[in-house]
């Protein structure tokens, strides 16, 4: 429930909080515009909280392009409805050690999981765009690894060994995808020789008899490749990355507002 202090904060507006979204194009000094947007009864959330808001959250919606509408533009949107929500937040600004470039996210002080870093920024994919909403390990001096939030689980950790365990799974699923490729065209080449041999309407009792051992060939492997498929299908939704591992950079500093 709303305290009463907000609601009558949110009538008058005193503390200065725009209804409307963050707009495109230049942006003023973000110092300025966290505390313009800042909203004094807002306070730490439980994780659960956090986690339902952010899930129905569109702060994401919108189209990136660097300028115009980038990752501050989505931070501060992302900020002032926390605000409204009461909850506690900070705009940061991250600088890494391998690219000039910064990048802004969101920090949720919760109450029981610690700082939680919150990134709307949508992902460049080769032809388009992909919303995303992910949190992230962002510390000093270590590697940025980012989670989409889909995936975080409801009793996560919040420590770099859940990042680093998210972290390890996703090369043990790239030799797992490539196994199931490589078990695919056994499959596609065992299917080629069964459907030769059924072309020939003489077949000789040899070829019957290959012909059988191959469809019993086709079909033990054929249950076992359906069998790690699901397995596999299970393990992409709950650890599957959608990031460039190459974009890890590590945090070399990072300021909150």
């Amino acid at each position: 429930m709303k305290s009463i202090l907000a609601i009558l904060l949110t009538l008058f507006g005193s503390w200065g909080a725009p209804a409307q979204e963050i707009q495109e194009g230049m942006l003023g000094p973000l110092p300025a515009m966290a505390a313009n947007l800042r909203n004094p009864a807002s306070h730490p959330a439980e994780w659960a909280s956090l986690k339902e808001f952010l899930e129905k959250d569109d702060s994401n919606k919108h189209f990136y392009r660097e300028g115009v509408y980038d990752c501050k533009h989505f931070s501060l949107e992302l900020f002032r409805r926390a605000q409204t929500n009461e909850m506690a937040c900070y705009i940061v600004l991250i600088r890494f050690a391998e690219i000039q470039e910064g990048h802004s996210v969101i920090c949720f002080p919760t109450m029981d999981k610690g700082d939680v870093f919150v990134d709307f920024t949508p992902i460049q994919m080769r032809d388009h765009q992909e919303p995303m909403k992910a949190i992230a390990m962002i510390a000093p001096r270590q590697p940025r690894i980012q989670v989409p939030l889909q995936q975080v689980p409801d009793n996560f950790t919040n420590d770099a060994a859940f990042f680093t365990s998210y972290q390890a799974q996703q090369p043990l699923l790239h030799e797992a995808a490539a196994l199931l490729a490589s078990s695919q065209k056994e499959l596609s080449d065992l299917q080629e020789q069964i459907e030769t041999l059924q072309q020939n309407p003489h077949l000789t009792q040899g070829q019957k008899a290959e012909l059988g051992k191959l469809s019993d060939e086709y079909a033990e492997k054929y249950r076992r490749y359906q069998a790690a498929t699901e397995v596999y299908r299970s393990y992409e939704k709950d650890w599957k990355s959608p990031f460039d591992s190459n974009q890890e950079y590590t945090v070399i500093n990072i300021t909150r507002y």
